[in-house]
Formats: C-alpha cells, sequence, structure tokens
C-alpha cells in the first residue's frame, strides 16, 4: 500500500502527442503570447538537457515532493519504485521539488526504470545525479541544476497526479509536456487543440520564410511577406 496520494489523470488522444513532435517550444510560447497568455507562464525557461538533440512529447506524469535536511524524512518516505510502477507507458514524469538544491530527484537506477516501464522523459524541478550514466543509456532528462546527494532521508513523496507548481509554470496531470534543446513547453489539455492547431501554421510559414531567405531575400522583404501570412 502507498504512502501517498494517487490523483487524477486523464491522457491526451494519441493524435495530439504525435501532432506536437513537430512543434518547437519557441513556436508553442509565440502562440500563448498571441492567444494572449504569457508564455513564461507555460514554459519553463533555464533548464538543462543532459543530452542535445533530444525532443520528448507526451502527457505530465506528475510527482510532488518536498525536500529537507538529510534525517529529516525516512528511507519509506521516498518511495520511488511505487510511484515509477503507477506511470504508463509514453508519460514524461514531471517530478517537483520546489528547485531546492539540497538533493538529487533523479539518478541512474530510476532513469533506466522509468526507460524501461515505457517512459519517454523526465522533467525535474530539482536536481539530477549519475549524469554520466543517465546519458549513456540515453534517457532524456531535463533539470535546473546537477548535483552528486541522494535524496534518501532527505525527500519525501507526497503525492502523484496532482498538479505541480515549476517556477512560474503551473503543471497540470495530463497536459502535454513539450521539450526540446531551447526550453520545455506545458500546454494544458484544454488548449492543446488550439495550440497544436496555431504552432503547426506557424512552423509552416516560418519554413517559407527561411526559403525566402535562401532564396536571396533580404531579412526585411521576407519578415514583409512573413507578416501579411
Amino acid at each position: 500500500m502507498v504512502n501517498f496520494e494517487i490523483g487524477e489523470i486523464k491522457r491526451p488522444p494519441r493524435r495530439l502527442i504525435e501532432g506536437f513532435k513537430g512543434v518547437h517550444t519557441a513556436t508553442i510560447s509565440d502562440i500563448f503570447d498571441l492567444m494572449g497568455i504569457d508564455g513564461t507562464t507555460r514554459v519553463i525557461n533555464g533548464f538543462q538537457r543532459l543530452q542535445t538533440g533530444v525532443r520528448i512529447v507526451g502527457p505530465a506524469f506528475t510527482v510532488k515532493s518536498i525536500t529537507a535536511q538529510w534525517g529529516t524524512y525516512t528511507v519509506a518516505d521516498n518511495p520511488t519504485g511505487e510511484y515509477i510502477d503507477i506511470a504508463e507507458k509514453g508519460d514524461v514524469a514531471v517530478i517537483s521539488m520546489s528547485g531546492r538544491q539540497m538533493a538529487a530527484g533523479l539518478g541512474d537506477m530510476a532513469s533506466l526504470a522509468m526507460q524501461l516501464k515505457g517512459l519517454v522523459g523526465a522533467v525535474v524541478d530539482g536536481g539530477v545525479r549519475d549524469v554520466d550514466e543517465i546519458i549513456k543509456i540515453g534517457f532524456p532528462v531535463f533539470a535546473p541544476y546537477l548535483c552528486a546527494t541522494d535524496a534518501v532521508r532527505r525527500n519525501k513523496i507526497l503525492a502523484v497526479n496532482v498538479p505541480v507548481q515549476i517556477g512560474n509554470v503551473r503543471v497540470n496531470p495530463g497536459d502535454i509536456i513539450v521539450a526540446d534543446d531551447t526550453a520545455v513547453a506545458v500546454v494544458p489539455l484544454d488548449k492543446a487543440e488550439e495550440v497544436l492547431q496555431r504552432s503547426l501554421e506557424i512552423e509552416e510559414t516560418e519554413k517559407e520564410f527561411r526559403e525566402s531567405l535562401r532564396a536571396g531575400k533580404t531579412f526585411l522583404q521576407a519578415f514583409t511577406k512573413f507578416q501579411r501570412m
């Protein structure tokens, strides 16, 4: 029996996940601005990615935890294996530690377990350790910093599949996570259809913009055409 709260998650249709695989986080940020939503409240900027050239898209499987000095909590308070067992193939683990730098919220063993379970990546609002091993297995991880300190006796899992806060960004279970070399975007499920449609339109327009530049147009000429699209 688990000793943490388990909330509800509504995962998005597969077609939305597939659609966002071709969309950049910068485009998503722009779309939120165009929708009158401050992009900084929907996009997590400044996180490191352990590997370049990786993209992850999937529903947010949220993990809410609290971190304190060593000895504050017991080994049983950090049941990583139990919450991994609850996640499903295709999920993105979003682990909230309130940005605390006391301990790592993810290491190589948990990363391997997530990978074998079928999770597509992890976003950790805290430290990540065993970086060389995580890179070796090829599991995509995004986090604000790296550290060697273990979470055992420092971390307590409070709940899974409940809303979590990462900086200015609120992440609800089932929100679509899109992460690339630039940032981590969080697309609310109730806005995903509109964001995807408008993002694909912008991506196509920007493709034409680049083609115009390569064809000899100046930036100003191409931009003038771009504005009319």
